[in-house]
């Protein structure tokens, strides 16, 4: 992701670059202008060099991050589709042993009745633990698309930042304003790093009063519009 104060950068490197350029090529203007200026230009074509590495730096940053919420979003979907379909297939099941449960010709005998209920139970069981993952990843989905959604748009007010830097006369005071941003960046890797925590939790839970004890602290993780 290139911004102007990217490209501004780059063009203060180039033009600073030729200009060392020209005054060791051209000999004659070594003898006018003190032999200091050489190192001063040296060390500003280096200042530039880091501040260019710095920016690009943070964009790198920025783009990984982006990659992390887009993988919990993944994961998310990867879940639900899962859990769906093992939902189907116990919701087919519990059908199955219901209507053998209720057959009454022949009816069944205690003891293949009695198995059959406590495979039944069992199964109300899983799907119970199921549906309340299921729930959970529909909440974490949400949140993990609005975080996506909100990051992406902070990443542009940053560049907006930067677009009206160059169009402004005069001197232009962001800092307040670039505070603000770098500030509800650093609450979205909070945000994220607990939503990352709540997921992998998630995975060894497999009672479902641990997972509905995770939803509910799921829900206490509301994302900043």
């Amino acid at each position: 992701m290139a911004t102007n104060s990217n490209n501004r950068t780059i063009w203060w490197i180039t033009g600073l670059a030729g200009l060392i350029a020209l005054l060791i090529l051209g000999r004659g203007l070594l003898f006018i202008l003190p032999m200091a200026i050489i190192p001063g230009l040296i060390l500003v074509l280096a200042f530039g060099a880091y501040l260019y590495l710095r920016e690009k730096e943070a964009v790198v940053v920025a783009d990984d991050f982006t990659k992390e919420i887009n993988d919990l979003v993944n994961k998310c979907n990867t879940e639900l589709s899962d859990l769906n379909s093992k939902a189907t297939r116990l919701a087919r099941s519990k059908v199955e042993l219901k209507e053998k449960l209720s057959q009454t010709n022949p009816p069944l005998d205690d003891g293949l009745k009695t198995e059959t209920e406590r495979l039944l139970a069992k199964f109300e069981n899983e799907s119970s633990v199921i549906q309340a993952k299921r729930e959970f990843f529909r909440d974490m989905l949400d949140r993990a698309n609005s975080l996506l959604a909100n990051y992406r748009w902070k990443e542009k007010l940053k560049e907006k930042e930067s677009e009206l830097r160059d169009l402004k006369d005069g001197h232009y005071d962001d800092v307040a304003t670039m505070e603000d941003i770098k500030h509800e960046m650093a609450y979205s890797r909070g945000f994220f790093d607990a939503l990352n925590n709540l997921s992998n939790k998630i995975e060894s839970s497999t009672e479902t009063k641990s997972i509905l004890e995770l939803r509910e602290e799921l829900k206490t993780l509301i994302p900043r519009e």
